[in-house]
């Protein structure tokens, strides 16, 4: 069974993330599954569609939410 912290998120708790975008690949790290979450929605947000598909740049972004499910990003 979900414990409450799984279900809701608590004010105060650590959303932050780091997503690294390099020619070899994709890192994503996140002290929780919440900052992860974050993470992974940013990902498409960072790449673009091009002729030859979908792009995404190299890229650093560290992000720690303040409002959650807020994106003004």
């Amino acid at each position: 069974m979900p414990t409450r912290q799984q279900e809701i998120p608590e004010l105060g708790e650590d959303e932050s993330y780091m997503l690294e975008i390099t020619p070899a690949g994709a890192k994503l790290n996140a002290p929780t599954t919440l900052g992860a979450m974050h993470g992974l929605q940013n990902f498409p947000s960072a790449g673009e569609n091009t002729s030859s598909g979908f792009a995404v740049p190299a890229v650093s972004i560290q992000d720690a939410p303040r409002f959650p499910g807020a994106d003004d990003d």
